[in-house]
């Protein structure tokens, strides 16, 4: 069994990064993305859709991979500035 996850990477040519996956593609051919394990060791997983995005700190690779269930771990984020008022501005009821 495998999921499809995403992750995030910043890079400083992500169009190319893109253009070479979508190269690949159309040659039916696979292209992964390396990466080391908790353990130190290399491992591979195919990258099955790639995007890539301008923010502000510069652009990020959004790369969707197959992956193992065994493989698979779960970050999720929650960005809460306590200096951020706005659901105040949102009129909502008490």
């Amino acid at each position: 069994m495998s999921d499809i996850v995403v992750t995030r990477l910043r890079t400083f040519n992500g169009p190319a990064l893109v253009e070479r996956c979508h190269r690949a593609w159309r040659n039916r051919n696979n292209i992964y993305l390396e990466y080391r394990a908790s353990d130190g060791l290399e491992e591979h997983a195919p990258i099955v859709a790639a995007r890539t995005l301008e923010v502000e700190e510069g652009q990020v690779l959004l790369l969707w991979v197959r992956m193992r269930d065994d493989e698979v771990e779960f970050e999720l984020g929650y960005d809460d500035d306590p200096g951020d008022d706005q659901d105040e501005d949102l009129d909502l009821p008490d």
